[in-house]
C-alpha cells in the first residue's frame, strides 16, 4: 500500500464521517502528487489514481454509535522544540470522549521544514492530554487542534 501523509484532513474526515456528513481532504504523497480522498457514510472514494491514494474507512460494528456533540478548538501553546506532554482541561471531555489532535506551526498555508508529531492523545476525566514532538533546533510555535466528538 502507497503511504500517504494526512494530518487534519484525517481528523476531519473521521469526525465528519461520526457525524454523519461528508468531507473531502487533499493529502500529498510521498512523491509530492496531490490526490483528493472524498469520506460519505463511512465509506472512501478515490477521485484520482486508487495506487496512490489511501482509502480511509469508518470500521463498522454491530451498531454505529450516535454523536451528540462534535467541537474543534486550537490551542497556541507559545515557542516550543522537543517533546512535550500538552494537557488541555476541558469539563466537557472524559475517559470516554473521542478526541484527535493535529499540531502545526500556526501559519494558514505555511508548510515549513519542522517536523511536528503528535505520538498520543489520552481523554481522561476533565480533559486532554497530547504528546507533541517538534523536530527544530530552536524553540517556534506550536498549535494544536483538537476535534472533539462527544457519543
Amino acid at each position: 500500500m502507497n503511504s500517504i501523509k494526512m494530518t487534519t484532513a484525517l481528523a476531519v474526515i473521521a469526525a465528519t464521517g461520526l457525524a454523519g456528513g461528508t468531507a473531502t481532504a487533499v493529502a500529498a504523497s510521498d512523491s509530492g502528487t496531490v490526490k483528493s480522498v472524498a469520506e460519505s457514510s463511512g465509506r472512501s472514494s478515490a477521485a484520482s489514481d486508487p495506487a496512490a491514494t489511501r482509502h480511509v474507512a469508518v470500521p463498522s460494528g454491530p451498531k454505529a454509535e450516535a454523536v451528540r456533540d462534535l467541537s474543534a478548538t486550537r490551542i497556541n501553546w507559545g515557542n516550543r522544540n522537543g517533546c512535550w506532554n500538552l494537557t488541555l482541561f476541558r469539563a466537557d471531555i472524559n475517559r470516554d470522549t473521542v478526541v484527535m489532535a493535529s499540531a502545526h506551526e500556526g501559519y494558514p498555508g505555511f508548510i515549513g521544514a519542522a517536523k511536528y508529531t503528535v505520538n498520543n492523545v489520552a481523554p481522561f476525566d476533565g480533559g486532554v492530554s497530547a504528546q507533541v514532538c517538534v523536530a527544530w533546533a530552536a524553540p517556534i510555535s506550536v498549535f494544536v487542534d483538537y476535534v472533539i466528538v462527544q457519543r
